[in-house]
């Protein structure tokens, strides 16, 4: 099954010095029914039999279908980790989510993982993407590796934590209300180019996650060669690059379907709900310093 990247509409671009973040507007009718964010009721805990580093167990506990985000936080636990893929769980649906750690040095705790919609940077999703072929281990330790630039390059903190890093770069106060009308994506851009889109099938989900997206990339930019705004030339190029992408769409699960599409410059995952429609889609710029330069 084949998906389609809707049409993409790129508006102009707003600088925060470091950040370049662009609105983005889709052909696609709205997706309702999906709720995301800190709002939507799943609850998320080390697995019953025992704590792994690379498993959880997800709830959803809420009336209507939950989004959770590749590189989403579940924080605390027995460490903070990562979602390494979209799901799109039915009401009432638990789920067995595959996760990397983001907090190398603590092993210890409780069963609860708090959601705060928090994201990991566009460099650390990249590579819990993996490589082709890469075991999971392999993959896991380029994720602490690249958590791991952070504290050389910015601060050392506690626990080698990536949630601690986000705690010391902040987001602008009421960006969930910055959103336009009709917006459902924003292309966020570092050191002069465009790192990656995140796109959604609602208003709402958008504004649920916009706060979480622009922090992570703030932190990325801390890592960055320089600081400079990106033309809106080279935005909406990337956008005609994302808009010709093919996606492939996998059987499904839950209530959704994992797509995915790559080229040479670009690579996307997300999820479609099982009508084939679009809840979410996040893509990389593989030519960016911050990802494919640097892996």
């Amino acid at each position: 099954m084949k998906v389609k990247v809707p049409g993409l509409h790129v508006g102009k671009g707003l600088s925060d010095g470091v950040v370049t973040s662009f609105p983005v507007w889709t052909d696609a009718e709205h997706l309702d029914g999906i709720v995301t964010g800190a709002a939507a009721q799943v609850t998320a805990g080390e697995l019953p039999v025992g704590p792994q580093v690379g498993r959880v167990t997800v709830t959803n506990e809420g009336g209507q279908s939950a989004l959770l985000l590749e590189g989403e936080l579940l924080e605390g636990g027995w460490q903070t980790r990562a979602l390494t893929a979209d799901l799109l769980l039915a009401p009432g649906e638990t789920a067995t989510a595959d996760v990397v750690c983001v907090e190398h040095g603590r092993w210890e705790g409780d069963s609860a993982h708090i959601r705060r919609a928090r994201r990991v940077s566009p460099s650390v999703q990249q590579a819990l993407r993996g490589r082709d072929g890469s075991s999971a281990q392999a993959r896991q330790g380029e994720v602490w590796a690249r958590v791991a630039r952070y504290e050389a390059a910015v601060a050392r903190t506690r626990s080698e934590s990536l949630g601690d890093h986000l705690d010391s770069v902040g987001c602008p106060v009421g960006l969930e209300q910055a959103t336009r009308p009709g917006q459902v994506g924003v292309m966020v851009g570092i050191a002069g180019w465009p790192v990656h889109l995140e796109l959604f099938g609602s208003r709402a989900a958008l504004a649920a996650h916009l706060p979480g997206i622009v922090a992570a990339a703030r932190l990325d930019a801390r890592l960055a060669s320089r600081a400079e705004v990106v033309p809106g030339r080279r935005a909406r190029r990337f956008a005609e690059l994302i808009e010709a992408l093919s996606l492939a769409a996998a059987a499904p699960a839950g209530a959704g379907r994992a797509v995915s599409g790559r080229d040479g410059t670009t690579a996307a995952c997300g999820i479609a709900t099982l009508g084939g429609r679009v809840a979410h889609l996040s893509v990389l710029n593989l030519r960016h310093e911050l990802v494919g330069a640097s892996a």
